[in-house]
């Protein structure tokens, strides 16, 4: 394995549609770090040092935000992304962020899946690089909406910007101390 750092991007994906996304935000990320992504039943117990970026993502039943229904029951809080970020070792002070994606007739139901993981992300002691991102899909077969592909190659790039100012964030400002008079 190569010195190179890494991206992990665990999703937790009933329909394929979540992994998509992941894919994407892997292409955007993906010029400057290796990206590895997993699905949420395949993903390490332990981060190692390579890893400098965790992202996570699921459907909004991936985080037990949506009811049951006879297809598709809702995750316990001992299940899927859940179970496996509280047993996650070796990651403190790791950048991370969270996304998730939602059938765009639920835009105007209030709360997202992804603002519960960053919440969970955030008590584990992350470092979050960006605000939560809905990507949308257009129907009940969960294919992803028109230029949702895009904007999740473009959060990508987003990301790896924040993860490298986090890493490098340059000279401090310069500030002018009492008494100082040069």
């Amino acid at each position: 394995m190569s010195g190179k750092l890494k991206a992990l991007i665990v999703c937790e994906s009933l329909a394929g549609s979540t992994r998509l996304v992941a894919e994407e935000i892997g292409k955007g990320i993906g010029k400057d770090l290796m990206i590895e992504i997993v699905e949420v039943s395949k993903a390490p117990e332990q981060l190692y040092g390579s890893v400098a970026l965790l992202i996570i993502g699921g459907a909004p039943q991936a985080f037990g935000s949506t009811r049951p229904t006879a297809d598709r029951p809702v995750p316990t809080p001992d299940s899927g992304l859940r179970k496996w970020l509280a047993g996650l070792t070796g990651s403190a002070n790791l950048a991370a962020a969270a996304f998730d994606t939602r059938p765009m007739h639920s835009r105007r139901l209030p709360g997202s899946a992804a603002n519960g993981a960053a919440t969970l992300l955030a008590k584990r002691g992350y470092t979050l690089v960006s605000t939560p991102h809905s990507f949308w899909l257009k129907d009940a077969t969960e294919s992803l909406a028109i230029g949702e592909a895009a904007r999740a190659r473009r959060w990508g790039d987003d990301l790896a910007a924040a993860l490298e100012k986090l890493r490098n964030p340059g000279p401090a400002p310069y500030r002018r101390t009492a008494g100082h008079t040069g």
